[in-house]
């Protein structure tokens, strides 16, 4: 083992004498299998931005000849291709006065479909559509932060009312339009998000009507009520196209 890690940084050394191997895994966050060809990006505060792949184990490893002192580095993950989320965890590292040096950034990955992961949902107070601050400070700050993560998902947010909610349609369709104009004001497109409502149609599960009216207190229905009165968020695709400029 000795002996590679020499090898490896022999092989690895810059203009500056200094050696330096940047490797890791990217892997499914659920199953831990590797992902190959998940796209690892290296990028450097003096311009340079590497991009290369991570074989059938999941490894990768960069040829880190252009390593430069005084220059500050970023390693991230992305399978989007495949179905994954953009990881949000970032390793940053720095060259300065240092020799010898190896990092190792390994990568958890998580698919977007359903049973993979689950999505914060908007919740709301009766007959209300209007995002409270906290759910701007929480719910709808994920979601931006989760977009401009992976730029290419487009992304589908579907209202639903109570029952006994006034309109229940009209009410779930703007509860998922307000989210999609507060997103644009943040930075968002708005070609990227497709918005529905459902009014009263689709409820929580366990929660229809039925299943109410068999609920034995008032707090267990009021409960109920709550789960129903949400916008929940899907994603479409990872086939998005941002505009030039743009997030």
């Amino acid at each position: 083992m000795r002996l590679l890690l020499a090898s490896l940084l022999l092989l690895c050394t810059n203009a500056f004498g200094q050696k330096f191997i940047v490797k890791g895994t990217v892997t499914d966050n659920k199953t831990n299998k590797p992902i190959k060809g998940a796209e690892v990006r290296l990028e450097g505060s003096d311009g340079l931005d590497v991009r290369i792949k991570a074989d059938s184990t999941g490894v990768y490893f960069f040829d880190s000849s252009k390593l430069k002192s005084n220059t500050s580095y970023i390693v991230s993950a992305d399978a989007s291709d495949q179905g994954y989320l953009a990881s949000p965890e970032k390793y940053n590292f720095t060259a300065a006065g240092k020799r010898d040096s190896i990092y190792t950034a390994n990568f958890n990955l998580v698919r977007s479909g359903c049973g993979w992961i689950n999505f914060p949902d908007f919740k709301y107070a009766f007959d209300k559509a209007e995002l409270t601050k906290d759910m701007i400070d929480t719910t709808l700050n994920y979601y931006v932060k989760l977009l401009k993560e992976n730029p290419t998902i487009k992304a589908e947010f579907d209202g639903f009312a109570t029952y006994g909610e006034k309109n229940p349609i009209r009410l779930s369709i703007e509860r998922a339009l307000k989210i999609k104009i507060n997103l644009f004001t943040m930075g968002i497109d708005s070609a990227r998000i497709v918005t529905k409502g459902w009014g009263d149609t689709r409820p929580y599960t366990g929660c229809s009507k039925k299943d109410i009216a068999r609920m034995k207190t008032q707090s267990e229905k009021d409960s109920a009520n709550a789960l129903n009165r949400r916008v929940e968020f899907r994603v479409l695709s990872f086939k998005y196209k941002p505009k030039s400029g743009k997030e």
